[in-house]
């Protein structure tokens, strides 16, 4: 037995383990199978590579686990069991990858699916699936605040999603028809949608509370042809070439454009109905070299081997020039003044610096995942930023200045601090604002119709005003409490004030 370490609970429990001449663990004794006699016993193993690290685990029952890793000493991949090939040493399995600084970025199950996500901050992301490979929860932790909310996903038979839930409130439902086309959408505040269609499958109406509705036309070929709104009148007509590219488009009010193109399909002229327009020159592989305006005024561009633009040919005469590196970044811009600014960039082709014509610099710190946590202005002061998961901000300082933000676990904004104030902020089940408050009052407060329109709001002194719609949606009249018009909206027939 190779350098065995034997301890015995009160209870007589004789747990045994052995290691080798460089410490590590090779063998430990179930204490079930520890033969007094023989000092022998079945247990489990480990192999180890030539730098230490542990590669193989021997079950009693005779199973695998094989662990593989990076020249950094990463563990890039874990056998199981279950998946492990004794010929090949090898199997399908857990995959790790990891970023520059070898902190880890992403794990991936056996089937291929991605099991979890790290970011740079600590925040990760963690994702289950059911045997069918479909997601079936997606649980976000914010590594900052501490905070995190999963996200919950149900299926019928046929796999399509049928509801949605997380934490925080959400609950959306959603129904299919036998073609699998989702036909009904109700959202967490009972906001239903319903959807039909045509025996081509596309979508000939969206149905609405308040009995409105959408309706959509289309040709033989598929191709929508006319919108038409709530009120039911025509909204827009579209027109097509044989290449189902659209060449006539016309709204209610009059207003539209006509377009043409190249035989290849690429945009050469555009023009209102109203009159104006503009004309496009390409090269051989589609990239637009000039664009002329309706009045004739042209504007060249120059383009580099990679389809990159080097300078700019205005009509008043004037010039504009860039530079790149291999990356592809700009690294010099020249105005037609010959002002030149100049930009430098990180390993990561983030935005570093930029220098302008007086000497004058802006400076720029991203983190790897391209948050920008510091920018010093061309007067020297330095802004500091914090980000959440959602890369939503939560902190901004500037000198003696602080700006902060706190959101609930599924991102939304329920705080801003700032300047002495404390403005807190509350939603329905579907993300529309309720109230914002300061100092335990509220300032403001609203109300939404089934369509998701505001139809009210409420100031601190106890004020109300309510929002009135026209059949086509469009907010027509602001009254008072009393119900009189303060204001009046007219309309042209594309919904314009």
């Amino acid at each position: 037995m190779d350098n065995p370490i034997r301890t015995e609970s009160p209870l007589g429990i004789v747990c045994i383990k052995e290691y080798d001449g460089e410490s590590r663990l090779t063998k430990e004794i179930h204490p079930e199978s520890w033969d007094e006699e023989t000092k022998t016993g079945a247990g489990t193993t480990y192999d180890y590579d030539a730098d230490g690290r542990k590669i193989r685990t021997h079950y009693p029952d005779g199973g695998v686990e094989r662990l593989f890793y990076d020249a950094a000493g990463n563990l890039i991949k874990k056998v199981t069991p279950n998946h492990y090939d004794a010929q090949t040493d090898d199997g399908v399995g857990i995959t790790y990858t990891y970023d520059a600084g070898n902190n880890r970025t992403s794990v991936t199950d056996a089937d291929g699916d991605i099991t979890e996500i790290q970011l740079p901050d600590g925040s990760k992301i963690q994702r289950a699936y059911d045997a069918m490979d479909r997601l079936i929860s997606e649980t976000v932790v914010d590594n900052a605040s501490g905070q995190q909310n999963t996200t919950r996903f149900a299926y019928d038979k046929a796999g399509n999603i049928i509801r949605i839930t997380d934490d925080c409130g959400r609950d959306e439902k959603f129904a299919y028809n036998l073609m699998n086309q989702r036909t009904e959408e109700i959202s967490s505040e009972g906001r239903t949608q319903k959807i039909v269609y045509d025996k081509e499958g596309n979508i000939t109406e969206r149905q609405l509370p308040y009995e409105m509705s959408y309706r959509y036309q289309y040709d033989s070929v598929g191709w929508l042809t006319a919108v038409i709104g709530t009120d039911g009148k025509l909204l827009e007509n579209v027109a097509y070439d044989r290449a189902g590219r659209r060449i006539k488009v016309e709204t209610a009010g009059g207003s539209g454009a006509a377009y043409a193109y190249t035989a290849a399909g690429w945009q050469t002229h555009i023009e209102t109905k109203g009159g104006a327009s503009q004309s496009y020159h390409d090269d051989a592989l589609g990239s637009i070299t000039g664009i002329i305006d309706g009045n004739g005024n042209e504007t060249t561009y120059l383009l580099d081997s990679w389809g990159r633009i080097t300078e700019i040919r205005k009509a008043d005469g004037s010039k504009e020039n860039y530079a790149y590196d291999f990356a592809g970044n700009i690294t010099e811009a020249v105005d037609g003044n010959g002002n030149k600014r100049i930009y430098a960039y990180d390993d990561n082709n983030q935005l570093k610096a930029i220098t302008y014509p007086d000497g004058s610099q802006e400076q720029y710190l991203f983190t790897a995942d391209g948050k920008l946590i510091q920018f010093q202005d061309r007067n020297g002061i330095t802004n500091e930023y914090q980000w959440n998961v959602y890369g939503s901000l939560v902190e901004r300082k500037a000198g003696d200045l602080c700006n902060s933000y706190e959101y609930a676990p599924n991102g939304q904004l329920i705080a801003a601090i700032a300047g002495g104030m404390d403005y807190r902020y509350t939603y329905d089940k579907d993300g529309l604002l309720l109230t914002k408050k300061a100092s335990g009052r509220t300032l403001l407060a609203y109300t939404y119709n089934e369509l998701g329109r505001k139809t009210s709001q409420t100031d601190i002194t106890g004020r109300k005003i309510n929002y009135r719609f026209d059949k086509s949606n469009h907010l027509v009249v602001i009254c008072n409490e009393a119900d009189q018009s303060i204001v009046k909206f007219d309309r042209d027939a594309d919904g314009a004030i």
